[in-house]
């Protein structure tokens, strides 16, 4: 059987970016009717969403200033950078054991 793994991965609120939308040709407000797609309905098309910028440490709007989890507002810390792998194993590990 094939198993799929879809990964939003974003390190800011929202998810997919407001720059992405622009570069994929959504209008501004695109980013997030495509969250808010994905979010809903990722279990239609794959087996597990990796939601980056859902997560309350370095996805809520003013994570980015958390310096436990940003070293200059843009680049994740050692500790973000644990958040971000310990969200990717979960997701691993929940289509592992399907």
């Amino acid at each position: 059987m094939n198993k799929r793994l879809e990964i939003l991965i974003d390190k800011f609120a929202g998810g997919v970016t407001r720059e992405f939308a622009r570069q994929i040709g959504l209008p501004e407000k695109g980013a997030d009717k495509l969250n808010q797609w994905l979010r809903r309905d990722w279990n239609a098309f794959a087996d597990a969403l990796i939601d980056l910028g859902g997560d309350y440490r370095i996805g809520s709007i003013n994570a980015y200033v958390d310096t436990t989890y940003f070293c200059d507002g843009i680049h994740l810390t050692n500790r973000g950078t644990e958040v971000v792998a310990g969200l990717i194993s979960q997701g691993i590990n929940q289509v592992a054991a399907k």
